[in-house]
């Protein structure tokens, strides 16, 4: 996985003189990070319990059962599905730990991201720095779109 160097003030201090970070040539996180740095900053925390809608989780959908639903759809069994699926699944890490994103068309893209400490000095800043190494997911426009035009909210009862 190839890296870049930048200096950038501390996130979570911006008092503190700028050290020279691990990157990669895009970072997100960062920026969310700063963001919600900014945020805290002008809210006040109260001790009141508030109460929040949340998702419930159900029914996980196994690599088969996917199979199943698409073979009723086209003109493969739900074995050669599986085997497409079982192929994606082995070449992904292969293609990310290249420094390759995979667009999957109109459902998005995965690429890969890490963490990195923060050095004082240009020459300091190694690989060594860098940690929590992680596989993001964006989907598509037309995915979260599907998503937010097509979605019904029910509440669920209390037991």
């Amino acid at each position: 996985m190839e890296y870049t160097i930048l200096q950038r003030a501390n996130p979570l201090n911006r008092t503190a003189a700028k050290r020279f970070f691990v990157s990669l040539m895009w970072s997100i996180v960062i920026t969310i990070r700063a963001l919600a740095n900014e945020i805290s900053k002008s809210c006040t925390l109260t001790a009141t319990k508030s109460f929040f809608v949340t998702p419930i989780w159900s029914i996980i959908i196994t690599i088969r059962a996917l199979a199943d639903e698409i073979s009723k759809s086209c003109t493969l069994t739900a074995t050669a599905v599986v085997a497409v699926l079982e192929s994606f699944l082995q070449l992904l890490p292969l293609f990310l730990k290249n420094g390759h994103s995979v667009r999957l068309g109109d459902f998005g893209i995965f690429k890969r991201s890490f963490s990195a400490m923060g050095q004082e000095f240009k020459g300091d800043v190694s690989a060594k720095d860098i940690s929590n190494v992680r596989v993001l997911f964006r989907p598509s426009v037309q995915l979260k779109k599907e998503l937010k035009d097509n979605l019904t909210f029910i509440k669920h009862r209390l037991l």
